[in-house]
This record gives C-alpha cells, structure tokens and sequence, in this order.
C-alpha cells in the first residue's frame, strides 16, 4: 500500500513543468524535425507511442535505464508526463501505481542530470565562441568586414586550440547568435558569424578524424578540392580557375564534381540527419560546386559583341 502523503506520478509531472518552465530544457537541446519521415502521427499513434516508450522504461535494468532516458530525452515533455500519469491513474492495483510513481522519479532524476551536464557544455562552448568572435574584432572591439586576412587567422588559431569543444552544441550556439543578430539587422557580426560556420567547415573537412580524407595519394581532384578546402572563401576562385578553365585546365569537370559530391556524401554520412554540422557541411561543399560550374559558364560564354555607332562617329568627325 501507497504511504498517506507520498509523492504520485501527477507531483512528479508537476515538479517537472515547473522546472522546465519557459522551454529550458528544449532550448538546451538541438530541436529534432518535426514531420521529417512524412505526415505527422495522429492523436492514437502518438499514444502508442509514447506507451512503447514508457513499456520499455518499465522493462529496462538498472542499467539500461539511463542510456534509454539519454536516447529518448527529447520525448519527455509535458505530454509523457501527462500520459504517464494516466496510466498510473487507471491501475487497479496499488503496487502497480507504485512502480510508476518511483519509475517517474527515476527518469526525472536522470533527466535533470542531463539538463544540468548539457547546460554546462553549452556554456562551455558559448565561452569558445565569444573567443573566436573576440579574435575577429579590431584592436577597438569593433568588427571591420570584410574581415582581414591577420583577423581570419586569429580566428582560426582559436578554433584549432579548442578543437575539443568544436562539436554540435559549438554550431548551435553559432546558429543562435545567427538568428538574434537577423532580427536586430547588426549585418557586421551576421557577416563574423558566416566567417564562424566556414571556418568551422573548413577545419571539419581537412582536420577531423571523420571529415578529413586519409589517403596518402590522392587524385588530381582530390588535391585540388583539398586546397580548395584549406584555402579562404575570397582565395577559391584563383585556384578553381588555374585548374578548371581552358587552356591551362589540369582536371576533367565530371571528376571533379563528383568528387565533391563523393565527399559530401562521406562527411554527412557520419553526422545525425538535419543537424547543424550536416546543414554547414552541405553547404560549404554545394558552394565550392556552385563557383566552380559558374567560372566554367563564365569561361564558354561568347564575348560580348561590340556594337560601335558608325552614324554618331561620322556626325561627330564631320564638326
């Protein structure tokens, strides 16, 4: 039998809101897409559900709980609390609510150990990138754009000095300056923050483990993507030209883009589907693709033709 006065499922849920109040929570985790596989679930799906969830918190060891509370943490919101709840309401048995009742603690707790070690990270790397935006700024604070080469290189050197803390909550933190400086129209720091998600995609590719390419002999393509890659945005066209355009061409074009597409398909490969690093690597690359085909139309397109006045020439001499 339940002790008069205990804690149920309902406290719990209510424990839960009031710490979670204004989105917390969420806003500390990267937002999973809604709707992503098609239609979104109907009401008796959603139940379902969430019932498959709480079976296999009910199910799961000591052991197990944990990692599944982690894997399903963007699930826990106010409305598996609710259905939690309500399945804890409808039980016959006294123990049954029981079970529930410290089953709904247990999640709790790991719940706010999450929230607690997330908030921290996100500090953490927030603090990283208001050093790489420091580094961009003048010696007066100010950012002066385009950026100079000297800046860009600071910026660099403290992103390869903290490399560890160049992850997923790192780009979030990126996105979320992104929108706020959007809606206050300040165009010198949205022009840093672009500078940011480069120079992320640049070390990505050419320094981490899962992006760079690991072969000792490369294809010509490879070699120049790879400068490319390890080049600034503003230094692209120099060397696309050199290898791309007629008569000092040293690539074949199909190649060369399949070659990008080959390697975009390999770094988003190892990255969770709509996240901030797959969105900045994507486009990185689909921009390298996109200057390339454009200095390739440039360099086939007909010279303007020359159209000379002959009539205005003779008037004009005749004077």
């Amino acid at each position: 039998m339940r002790a008069r006065g205990r804690a149920n499922v309902n406290d719990v849920q209510t424990r839960w809101g009031r710490a979670n109040a204004g989105g917390v929570f969420r806003r500390h985790m990267c937002r999973a897409s809604v709707g992503e596989a098609g239609a979104e679930l109907s009401e008796l799906e959603k139940v379902q559900k969430l019932d498959k969830l709480i079976d296999k918190l009910r199910e799961a060891s000591d052991r197990e709980l944990p990692q599944i509370v982690a894997q399903n943490v963007m699930e826990l919101d106010q409305v598996f609390w609710l259905r939690m709840a309500t399945r804890s309401d409808v039980c016959k048995s006294e123990d049954d609510k029981e079970d529930y009742v410290e089953l709904s603690q247990r999640v709790m707790s790991l719940v706010d150990k999450i929230v607690r070690k997330t908030t921290e990270k996100i500090d953490d790397n927030a603090g990283v990138l208001e050093m790489v935006l420091d580094a961009a700024a003048e010696q007066t604070g100010e950012w002066r754009v385009p950026l100079s080469k000297e800046r860009i290189n600071a910026m660099r050197k403290v992103m390869d000095q903290r490399q560890e803390y160049l992850d997923e909550t790192f780009l979030a933190s990126v996105f979320a300056y992104t929108r706020k400086v959007e809606k206050e129209n300040m165009g010198s720091m949205l022009a840093v923050l672009q500078r940011v998600m480069q120079l992320w995609a640049s070390w990505y590719l050419t320094k981490h483990p899962k992006g760079r390419l690991n072969k000792d002999k490369k294809t010509p393509e490879e070699a120049v993507l790879e400068r490319v890659l390890k080049a600034e945005v503003e230094d692209w066209e120099p060397i696309l030209r050199e290898n791309l355009v007629f008569p000092q061409s040293k690539l074949n074009e199909e190649k060369f883009f399949n070659t990008i597409q080959s390697r975009m398909e390999r770094s988003i490969l190892y990255m969770e589907n709509g996240s901030y690093s797959q969105r900045v690597v994507a486009e990185y690359l689909r921009e390298i693709q996109t200057r390339s085909q454009n200095i390739l139309e440039a360099s086939r397109a007909p010279p303007p033709e020359v159209r000379i006045n002959f009539e205005k020439s003779e008037q004009s001499g005749s004077q």
